[in-house]
């Protein structure tokens, strides 16, 4: 059984279109394909918290997901996760612009986490 709640694979193989699917009962998984010239964008969700996946947006070469958990006590999470899988050359900052994008969709009170590939080894030197 998995230890992580969730996890974004900046390559995830063969393009496909973004329907949600389930490979088997450990994970639920959503796919993107950004376009010519990217390969898909997927989030693994663990089954078990899949109930706390409130949402998810996709943008570009980026996606957000939005997990929520409220427990008896008052306790839980909130967490509004964006995972990019940063162009290189002139297209570098569309990346960011798409970023941005889905930075103004997190849901007030909701922590914000950014994790991703942002190819920073294929940018020009300064």
């Amino acid at each position: 059984s998995p230890t992580w709640a969730a996890l974004c694979v900046a390559e995830a193989g063969v393009p496909s279109t973004g329907v949600e699917v389930s490979y088997d009962s450990a994970h639920r998984i959503r796919k993107h394909d950004p376009g010519p010239g990217s390969l898909p964008i997927m989030w693994v969700v663990r089954h078990s918290l899949a109930h706390s996946l409130k949402a998810v947006f996709w943008k570009g070469r980026c996606g957000a997901i939005h997990l929520k958990q409220h427990f008896p006590e008052g306790l839980g999470f909130d967490y509004y996760v964006i995972g990019c899988h940063g162009d290189f050359g002139e297209m570098a900052a569309q990346t960011f612009s798409d970023m941005s994008s889905l930075c103004k969709r997190r849901p007030w009170g909701s922590r914000l986490v950014v994790l991703g590939d942002w190819n920073v080894d294929l940018l020009p030197e300064f």
